[in-house]
């Protein structure tokens, strides 16, 4: 005996009404019969999303909002690390700039380089002393001193200075007094004070110190007087 869905046919077309509820599965679907014109607005939930199924060709550009991403820590900063995976930076405390850690490496917080300090001091001595003469002060070990000096009034307005690269110094003294206009380069004599052909003293950079400099006090013969000495120093 032949089965019928729903009611008996007659020269009426079947419709959806002579259909009982239930009735048809998803076997007696057409492999791709379906499609999302027939789905009710709203009916997919992700529950019904496979995971991994959401590629990066079904995103659209520009689609994913700074909403969107994950909560993070106040101050991260978003890199790569060697892998190229994405990684958080640590928050850095205040005062840190991000700083470059080379290929290969993600950036970090880092502490900002010395430099951009200066200081200023000065001092009196007896030029017909000799030894070791620390100025200190400056509250960082500098990298370059300028100084100027004057010695009663044989003596005025003369200048030096020296440099350090960390390893070795460079010095220039003020050689007017023997030459016009010109200066000397040593490693290590910074200042000339010329009283006569047979009196002079001088002084020499010894070191670059954690809190300025010292300097080396030499005479020849009988110098005498006071030098005023200004000194500037730079990180």
């Amino acid at each position: 005996m032949a089965k019928y869905l729903g009611n008996r046919p007659t020269a009426v077309p079947l419709t959806s009404a002579d259909i009982q509820d239930g009735v048809i599965t998803a076997a007696d679907l057409g492999a791709n019969s379906v499609d999302s014109s027939e789905l009710v607005d709203g009916s997919i939930d992700t529950s019904h999303i496979g995971a991994l199924q959401v590629t990066e060709a079904k995103i659209a550009a520009d689609a994913v909002t700074l909403a969107k991403m994950a909560s993070g820590t106040d101050g991260n900063v978003i890199s790569y690390d060697a892998s190229g995976n994405p990684v958080a930076i640590a928050t850095g405390d205040d005062g840190q700039v991000l700083t470059s850690a080379g290929a290969g490496q993600p950036p970090a917080f880092e502490a900002v380089a010395a430099g951009g300090q200066y200081a200023i001091v000065s001092t009196t001595y007896d030029c017909s002393t000799t030894g070791a003469l620390a100025l200190t002060g400056a509250g960082f070990e500098p990298k370059f001193i300028w100084l100027h000096y004057d010695v009663g009034d044989w003596v005025a307005g003369r200048m030096g200075w020296g440099f350090s690269d960390g390893t070795s110094e460079v010095c220039m003294n003020d050689a007017n007094q023997q030459t016009s206009d010109s200066w000397k380069s040593t490693s290590a004599r910074i200042q000339d004070h010329i009283h006569s052909s047979s009196n002079y003293s001088y002084l020499d950079l010894a070191s670059f110190d954690a809190d300025g400099c010292t300097l080396t006090k030499s005479k020849y013969m009988s110098p005498s007087g006071t030098v005023t000495l200004s000194v500037a120093f730079f990180g």
